[in-house]
């Protein structure tokens, strides 16, 4: 942070105030994709960034348990379908994994953005960061339903901006799920948007709800989820038409 303009703002600070920009958002997506492509497990296999951030020890205590476990004990009927996320994503070993890639872990000076907060940071499943991000924007369209539609468009543009990071189709895998095999970059969209589901519902049932969400927004947010949860959207731009 020391590194940082003193004019840096972070970008949730930014949303909050209604500057929704969908040109942040791609750089942001552009940022994840150069991590991606620095750090995918090649075709042998073998990674020296995955020999020194496989250990997933931080990403368990400070994410899944409290948010997905959590969220799971007071949601029994879908405790099942988390689970299984859980374990699906935990076969999905292929490049760095931020763990936290926020907007409030986004500082923005001018047309600079620097990413911060590297705690939880292991090697993984991308599809969580990618899902941790829209999961914000989501809430945030919630909270300003004028800008839904801003919010839509800046999370499409991250999220396409992220997709371009991806191994070019027909590469070998090594490591990837059975149940992604068709690869390419189409598997990321619904492993995104599987993990979007449980995340937006631990941010009102889990142990680090938004603090921003009202008890009235939280029931809406809460019916949403669990929507998302039983019955999967099939693209992004789905998931802010069932709001």
């Amino acid at each position: 942070m020391t590194a940082a303009p003193p004019e840096a703002e972070t970008w949730k600070t930014l949303l909050l105030r209604g500057e929704v920009s969908t040109a942040i958002a791609a750089t942001i997506g552009g940022l994840l994709a150069a991590i991606w492509r620095a750090s995918w497990r090649p075709s042998s296999g073998n990674s020296e960034w995955e020999a020194e951030f496989g250990d997933q020890t931080v990403f368990r205590e400070l994410r899944l348990d409290p948010y997905y476990r959590a969220t799971a004990l007071r949601h029994p009927d879908l405790a099942s379908r988390i689970e299984s996320l859980m374990h699906e994503s935990a076969a999905r070993r292929l490049a760095l994994v931020h763990g936290d890639w926020s907007p409030k872990n986004f500082l923005i000076a001018g047309g600079s953005v620097m990413a911060i907060d590297f705690e939880v940071i292991h090697f993984g499943d991308p599809s969580f960061d990618t899902a941790f991000l829209v999961n914000h924007l989501v809430l945030k369209s919630f909270l300003q339903p004028g800008n839904r539609a801003a919010y839509q468009a800046a999370a499409v543009c991250f999220f396409d901006a992220a997709r371009q990071g991806l191994p070019q189709p027909g590469l070998p895998r090594p490591g990837l799920p059975e149940a992604d095999a068709r690869y390419g970059a189409a598997w990321l969209e619904p492993a995104t948007l599987a993990h979007l589901g449980a995340l937006m519902l631990a941010r009102v049932d889990g142990k680090s709800p938004a603090e921003y969400l009202d008890t009235g927004l939280q029931a809406r947010v809460r019916s949403l989820a669990r929507d998302l949860i039983l019955c999967p959207p099939a693209t992004i731009e789905e998931v802010f038409a069932r709001i």
